[in-house]
């Protein structure tokens, strides 16, 4: 073959090996993934969604006796976290300050306290916890006093009727033990009995924070009738007098319950429930729940302090050298209550049971004057000592003026303090007139 031409073959066949080798790296290319470089994109941040439960508030108010730890302890709340709270309270208010009706508020977060609200009149208390630890503040507020008339006609009893005519129950509570030497709110009201006071309310804004000094009160009963005006005169002393200045205070409470119904008076013949003899019971049997709390009805020394006989529990107390009252079939005693002991007027000093010869949960009452029985409900009590000669005539004026804003205002939503006495004080009496109605 030709030169020339051995040289075109081969040419020829290097372009067909040319041809195929590019054929078989294409169909290669396509079977392997392609690596594409795509320039780097910053992150899109990602919310996070919080697993933790939401603020849940709880609420509530101090029993008599509780003690704030008492309280919160009894719900639960593990001790530490209280005493952490306590520690920061300390410096803002003593512990033993606080009362009855003291509100508080917890804020917790997944069951744990992050915030406690000691609320009172004068201001808020608040601990609250912070990366720290617990630490604490006090929020104080301004608090208005007004002068408020709260009126109306019982229907079922003087709670219910205070109530419904837009007062809280504390007021039930002041009216009650102003007038509970004389009337027994729990006996005596019967339906149609009016009723009518003027009370100075603590507020803040339009906040309802507590009461003051009930000024006026008057009760005009089936069974019962009673007036009351608050005086406090220029030596300091202070009292709530009757239309004569006769102080309402007596030397003994008109009964020892606060709930209950007589279930058996006082009789020289009385056939026994359980010994089924005729024979006297020189007391009264006032029938109440099992550890409903018992009163002494006037100061004096505890006589007798634990069981006796068929009295079961039981509590005797010489009031003075004439009068000693005793208190039986108690299921316990009072805090302190023990034989030698000084009791005061009203304080608890046993709790109504069924102890001895009873068949039933109840409080045999009795009472002594100079050495023999007489018979409690008819018992007639001193008063304490009536309003000083020299301030009769100031007093009488300042109680006319009372009982004129009390007929006047048929219905008194919190007038402030200044210009209820500009409205009915106008013309000045003398500085004591107006110690009632000052801001607190």
């Amino acid at each position: 073959m030709p030169k020339g031409m051995r040289w075109v073959r081969g040419a020829v066949l290097s372009g067909m090996v040319l041809l195929v080798s590019l054929a078989t790296y294409s169909l290669q290319s396509r079977s392997r993934p392609v690596a594409v470089v795509r320039p780097p994109v910053e992150p899109v941040p990602v919310l996070a969604v919080s697993q933790e439960d939401p603020a849940v508030t709880r609420e509530g108010t101090l029993r008599r006796g509780e003690s704030l730890f008492a309280a919160l302890r009894g719900k639960g709340y593990p001790a530490g976290t209280l005493f952490e709270i306590l520690e920061e309270l300390k410096p803002l208010i003593d512990p033993r300050r606080l009362s009855p009706g003291d509100g508080y508020r917890l804020t917790l977060r997944s069951g744990l306290i992050e915030t406690l609200e000691l609320i009172r009149d004068e201001a808020t208390y608040i601990v609250e916890k912070d990366s720290t630890g617990f630490n604490g503040r006090v929020e104080a507020f301004p608090v208005e006093t007004v002068v408020r008339k709260v009126s109306g006609t019982v229907t079922s009893s003087l709670y219910e009727a205070i109530v419904e005519n837009g007062g809280h129950p504390a007021l039930v509570v002041a009216v009650s033990d102003l007038m509970q030497w004389d009337i027994d709110f729990f006996t005596d009201p019967r339906r149609g009995d009016r009723f009518s006071i003027l009370v100075e309310e603590y507020r803040r804004g339009a906040e309802f924070v507590g009461y003051g000094q009930v000024l006026f009160a008057s009760y005009d009963g089936e069974r019962a009738r009673r007036d009351a005006a608050y005086y406090a005169d220029a030596s300091g002393h202070s009292d709530h007098y009757d239309a004569q200045g006769q102080s309402l205070r007596k030397a003994f409470l008109k009964s020892p319950l606060n709930y209950r119904r007589i279930s058996s008076r006082f009789t020289y013949h009385r056939l026994h429930p359980i010994l089924k003899t005729v024979r006297a019971h020189l007391g009264v049997d006032y029938a109440a729940p099992t550890g409903t709390p018992v009163v002494t009805i006037g100061s004096g020394q505890v006589t007798y302090c634990g069981w006796k006989g068929g009295f079961g529990r039981l509590v005797e107390v010489r009031h003075n050298g004439a009068y000693t009252t005793a208190y039986a079939h108690l299921s316990g005693f009072g805090a302190g209550v023990r034989r030698g002991a000084r009791v005061s007027q009203g304080q608890v000093v046993g709790y109504v049971g069924a102890s001895g010869l009873a068949t039933g949960p109840h409080l045999d009452f009795r009472v002594k004057h100079a050495g023999s029985f007489v018979d409690p409900l008819g018992l007639k009590s001193p008063p304490a000592e009536p309003i000083a000669a020299e301030y009769a005539s100031s007093y009488h004026e300042y109680r006319d003026r009372l009982m004129r804003a009390d007929s006047e205002l048929a219905a008194l939503d919190g007038m402030p303090s200044d210009q209820f006495l500009s409205r009915f004080f106008s013309e000045a009496l003398t500085a004591e007139a107006f110690a009632p109605v000052a801001a607190p």
